[in-house]
């Protein structure tokens, strides 16, 4: 069992949850009466060890009562309990001990101080003592340890062994005090007062051993005598394999003690090999490796171990001292690393995952980032994947480098395993650093994976890009000082580029030509002014020159103007929200007149027949792509002259 979750289990006992009183529900509030028997069923799931029925409950209550804070409570105790992230448990206490939030059956101290604990676990030590400081010492056994943990990784040294003192009084059957003191002092330089707390835990361990006998092999360092080191060794191992299990690797009970006991003499070398590398599939740890090559003196045990390393297919991981969790795991195939993970933070989530070819880092995942980073020697960067992008790295440019390795046995150059260490980059990997290194990217759409655009990139600026679609080009823009001023396009994929766009100098469309008719000329144009206006021409008898003109306006106004064959003059029509205000030839207003039974206006008067004419007109216009056109039309031997603007139709009787 994890420590974490020996953690947890200690602090849902001391939570004593049982069952839920009963409570007086107000008549009609349904809502409120549903969330509740859904936070009494949750709380019984928890106590039962039923955590995803705990999380289904958590999740339907709150849909019924949002303000409840106990449903985020027990999203983070259910999730710990079936094996989650801290990451994703912290997240669910910061909500409940958001502001606003309401407690039923568990308090806001509960969750303060379950949300500490994963602060220390996740080495977030400021927050976790912020988050306690109004949790006076004594309050738990939880609180108290969490605090004294939290000091320990300040660096506060005499405020946790004060707290050591204290918690052995408030708390003497509680091994957990025993088991932070014996891993933190284990790094510190004893003094007076730490060797008198030890030898005051060593007296004890006999009241904890049952419960935690990994304690025993904890405390060796801190005995007197090598007598006595050996005998708590020797007990250890006797004492069966039944007992609960720590997650620490660097103190786990199978490759501790077998480093331990050959330390002490108790087991041979050969044996300790094989104890050591038993565990090779769930993970043994790069210290142990070490610190047994170090123990080991007989040639021919070194020579079948680096053998055994020479082919080695497993784990290797690097824990965290204090937390006891896996910050560098590294599996190998072949005695070559293949995968692995760093968890800095040990919050459960990894920062980055990798992938290796012959041993090499060829791959790089941030997960939290979507980041993908692919070498081609490392540390040499090739791509980069952010999201939906892919970048494209000049040869050589970058160098970003995560991981360093060095080999297990410098002293042997015919030895080639070699073992992996996280190391912090000189700087940190940008989608901006990137792109300043990039010869180009590109761009898939998530919607469409068929559509690709692609950025050619000079010093981290776009200078021209293209879209394809299933791999044909359909447009292509050129660039000026990193805002696009032309592009070329095939709208309709015909394999002739039709439609001319024009950019102004912040990057928006200025101008838009389209040659509808494939004549190489421009038949129809879009203008964009900076205070909205719109305005488009259309060349509708495609002789060269455009004899429609539409202005749109921002407030809803539009006026349309064109030359009518009819009136023999220049028309202007103005329109508002779709509705006709006005018609003009020459600066002379005309009446114009709505047909009774269609959305046709007819210029002067209504026609004979117009109910006919005007259903016919609609017909011809609707097989019109275009929102303005203008035709004649002969229509059972009479022409007819019309022009559509949005969903306004004009018409009149050609004399």
């Amino acid at each position: 069992m994890s420590g974490c979750k020996s953690r947890f289990i200690h602090f849902l006992c001391a939570l004593g949850i049982i069952c839920l009183p009963s409570w007086q529900i107000r008549a009609g509030d349904v809502n409120s009466a549903a969330a509740l028997r859904s936070l009494e069923r949750a709380v019984s799931s928890l106590a039962g060890g039923n955590w995803q029925n705990a999380l289904f409950e958590a999740r339907l209550g709150f849909s019924y009562d949002e303000t409840l804070a106990d449903f985020s409570y027990i999203e983070a105790l259910a999730s710990l309990g079936s094996g989650g992230t801290r990451s994703s448990s912290i997240s669910f206490l910061e909500d409940a001990l958001a502001t606003g939030r309401v407690w039923r059956t568990y308090t806001a101290v509960d969750a303060e101080i379950l949300c500490a604990s994963l602060y220390v676990d996740t080495l977030r030590h400021d927050d976790a003592l912020s988050r306690i400081k109004d949790v006076p010492p004594g309050f738990s056994a939880e609180s108290d340890l969490v605090r004294i943990r939290a000091l320990y990784g300040k660096g506060l040294i005499a405020a946790a062994r004060t707290g050591i003192r204290d918690a052995l009084d408030r708390w003497p059957f509680d091994s957990r005090f025993a088991r932070a003191f014996f891993i933190h002092e284990s790094t510190q330089t004893p003094s007076a007062d730490s060797l008198t707390i030890a030898s005051l835990l060593v007296s004890r361990l006999y009241i904890w051993q049952d419960s935690d006998r990994e304690l025993l092999l904890l405390s060796v360092p801190f005995l007197p005598n090598p007598e006595s080191r050996v005998r708590h060794i020797r007990i250890y191992r006797s004492m069966g394999k039944n007992d609960v299990e720590r997650s620490s690797a660097r103190n786990s009970p199978s490759g501790l003690s077998s480093i331990r006991a050959l330390e002490y003499g108790i087991m041979g070398e050969r044996e300790a090999l094989s104890e050591l590398f038993s565990p090779a599939e769930t993970g043994i740890e790069v210290e142990h490796v070490m610190r047994f090559f170090e123990l080991t003196g007989d040639s021919r045990i070194r020579t079948e171990a680096r053998e055994r390393l020479s082919t080695f297919n497993g784990i290797l991981h690097e824990t965290d001292p204090f937390t006891g969790s896996v910050r560098l795991s590294t599996r190998y195939s072949g005695g070559k690393p293949f995968s692995g993970y760093i968890d800095r933070d040990t919050d459960g989530r990894a920062e980055y995952t990798f992938d290796c070819d012959l041993g090499v880092p060829l791959r790089m995942t941030a997960a939290d980032k979507q980041m993908t980073v692919n070498y081609d020697a490392y540390p040499a960067v090739r791509s980069v994947t952010i999201g939906n992008s892919e970048y494209i790295l000049q040869p050589l440019a970058l160098a970003w480098a995560p991981l360093s390795w060095k080999p297990l046995f410098p002293e042997s150059p015919e030895s080639l395993f070699f073992i992996f260490s996280d190391t912090v980059p000189s700087f940190e990997l940008t989608e901006r650093s990137i792109r300043s290194h990039s010869v180009y990217f590109i761009h898939t759409d998530s919607d469409n994976p068929s559509l690709v655009q692609r950025y050619h990139l000079d010093s981290g600026r776009i200078v021209s890009s293209e879209e394809r679609e299933n791999g044909k080009l359909f447009s292509r823009t050129q660039w000026k000082s990193g805002v696009p001023f032309r592009a070329d396009m095939d709208r309709d994929r015909n394999g002739y580029f039709e439609t001319v766009v024009h950019y102004s100098a912040d990057g928006n469309v200025r101008e838009m030509l389209v040659d509808i008719n494939g004549d190489r000329q421009h038949d129809y144009q879009e203008r964009f002014s900076p205070g909205g206006d719109t305005t488009l021409r259309w060349d509708s008898d495609h002789d060269g020159s455009f004899d429609i003109t539409l202005l749109r306006e921002p407030s809803g106004r539009e006026i349309v103007t064109w030359h009518s064959t009819s009136l023999k003059h220049d028309v202007r029509l103005e329109t508002f929200n779709g509705e006709p205000r006005s018609l003009t030839v020459d600066a002379r207003s005309i009446p114009i007149v709505r047909d009774p039974f269609s959305a046709v206006w007819w210029i002067e008067r209504l026609p004979a027949r117009s109910v006919e004419l005007s259903k016919q007109i609609i017909e011809i216009f609707n097989r019109e792509p275009a929102s303005v056109v203008l035709r004649t039309v002969t229509i059972d031997g009479q022409s007819v002259q019309a022009v559509r603007t949005g969903g306004v139709i004009v018409a009149s009787i050609v004399e």
